[in-house]
């Protein structure tokens, strides 16, 4: 019994193994699943959002989106109800993530991800540096992280724009 549970543990490693490709030195997993309608109608509603994140950051680059120590790093409320607009899609999205049996996190904004990147873009942009200033890399991260979580590749542009109505993915419809 033991030698059939094992033997099954290798033939499910085996399989998810057969499911990875390796493609420009990078992984890349051959069944992921792909976002629905509601995921794309979610990731345009949220873009609006995104950009008051975006443009709060450009006004106040020490502002403190997570827990601000001084009164000057409190986000504006604009900021604040973005926050908690993301949120309540991401709620959503989770809701009708299970009600279709995909994964939890499956087109998820993960805005806090966003900030992160544009905060450090924006201090290089914003820094006086000698010689050129390089911030590709930079912009190919941001772009890298919108292919790996699905997100609309107009997302990697500064400021985040409205997604095409492509998404640049494959759309799929499951209600």
């Amino acid at each position: 019994m033991l030698a059939g549970l094992y033997q099954d543990q290798i033939r499910k490693a085996d399989k998810k193994a057969k499911a990875v490709k390796v493609s420009e030195g990078r992984s890349q997993r051959l069944d992921k699943p792909k976002l629905s309608q509601y995921h794309l109608e979610a990731h345009h509603k949220a873009t609006l959002y995104l950009y008051t994140l975006y443009f709060t950051l450009v006004d106040n680059p020490f502002v403190g989106f997570y827990n601000p120590i001084s009164e000057s790093q409190i986000p504006p409320k604009a900021a604040r109800d973005a926050i908690r607009e993301i949120d309540r899609i991401n709620s959503r999205l989770r809701d009708r993530n299970v009600a279709n049996g995909l994964d939890l996190g499956l087109g998820q904004i993960q805005w806090q991800r966003f900030v992160e990147k544009w905060e450090t873009i924006l201090f290089m942009l914003n820094t006086p540096q000698p010689g050129e200033l390089d911030t590709k890399p930079l912009m190919l991260a941001l772009s890298d992280m919108c292919k790996e979580y699905d997100y609309p590749n107009a997302w990697a542009s500064l400021p985040p724009r409205e997604p095409a109505e492509t998404h640049g993915v494959n759309k799929i419809k499951t209600e």
